[in-house]
């Protein structure tokens, strides 16, 4: 979700270059061996994430391209750039709709 959005402007077409990242200013997360363990702060809610979720995240939390997350998917996990896509897509979405995701 952008800001715009969470303002409760229209949403806006992204452009290919936009940089998707984490809302530090409601979540705090921790590495824990291979997985991530996040916290929502507004709700109080902990999210446990692993595997390709927890390597999308750690790629977040510093911003990236939708061409970035799906490369990392691409390399950690040798899987085909259509199939990272589509679940980079996936993962984006879900964030959005947690409203845990900044659009830049």
């Amino acid at each position: 979700m952008t800001r715009g959005e969470r303002m409760g402007e229209a949403q806006k077409p992204e452009a290919a270059d936009s940089t998707y990242a984490l809302r530090a200013d409601v979540v705090e997360w921790l590495d824990v061996e291979d997985e991530v363990v996040a916290l929502d702060s507004r709700r109080s809610v902990y999210l446990s994430l692993n595997g390709t979720g927890a390597v999308l995240w750690r790629v977040l939390a510093g911003g990236a391209t939708l061409g970035q997350l799906v490369s990392s998917l691409v390399d950690d996990y040798d899987v085909a750039a259509e199939r990272a896509d589509i679940d980079v897509r996936d993962f984006l979405e879900t964030l959005r709709e947690h409203d845990l995701l900044t659009v830049e």
